[in-house]
């Protein structure tokens, strides 16, 4: 797990276990939100139950140890974390992937391969419009 440098008030917790993928998100997402990074959902559930204070998961769904369905399915038993918006960026492209991932929990659903300015679309659609620092 690593954090990127601090940019604004919100932060999103980015989980891929893909690093090209993960620095792709964090590079995009950095430049307006603090972003921390987890290279699978084991390592983000650990980072999310000692710092729940997340504003935003987005994560694959499919990685080792811990699914991103897992992963949200756990966060929506955390009442520290239940509310915490999620988004799936995923190769997974079936609508019942689709479906799964939406009754786990998230948000909003990215197929892979995905355009930034949808991704910071979605972002801005929880947040509202971030502040140009």
């Amino acid at each position: 797990m690593s954090t990127s440098d601090t940019k604004g008030a919100r932060t999103i917790l980015v989980v891929d276990d893909d690093e090209a993928t993960r620095r792709l998100l964090v590079r995009a997402l950095r430049t307006v939100y603090t972003v921390y990074e987890a290279e699978d959902g084991e390592v983000a559930a650990k980072l999310l139950d000692a710092h729940p204070n997340v504003d935003c998961v987005v994560s694959d769904i499919m990685m080792p140890h811990l699914t991103g369905t897992e992963l949200a399915r756990k966060m929506r038993t955390d009442p520290r974390l239940k509310n915490v918006p999620i988004m799936f960026v995923t190769a997974k492209n079936e609508a019942s992937d689709m479906a799964d991932g939406i009754g786990a929990g998230a948000r909003y659903y990215l197929r892979k391969p995905f355009k930034l300015k949808d991704l910071l679309e979605k972002v801005e659609s929880v947040f509202g419009k971030p502040d140009k620092r």
